[in-house]
C-alpha cells in the first residue's frame, strides 16, 4: 500500500476581495506542479492548498 506524503498549507491572500480575483488565483494554483488540491476562501482571505511532498 502506498503512503501519501501530503501537507496542507494556508496562504494569506491580501487584496483579494472579489470573486474575479479569487478565480484568477484559483486558475494559477491549478497550474502549479505538486498541488493536489486547492481552495480559495474569499471570506477568510486565504488559500488552502494540499501539496504532494514527493512532487
Amino acid at each position: 500500500m502506498a503512503t501519501q506524503n501530503n501537507d496542507t498549507v494556508f496562504i494569506p491572500l491580501e487584496n483579494v476581495e472579489s470573486e474575479h480575483c479569487a478565480l484568477i488565483v484559483d486558475k494559477g494554483l491549478s497550474q502549479v506542479k505538486g498541488v493536489q488540491s486547492h481552495k480559495v476562501e474569499l471570506n477568510n482571505h486565504r488559500a488552502v492548498i494540499t501539496v504532494d511532498d514527493d512532487a
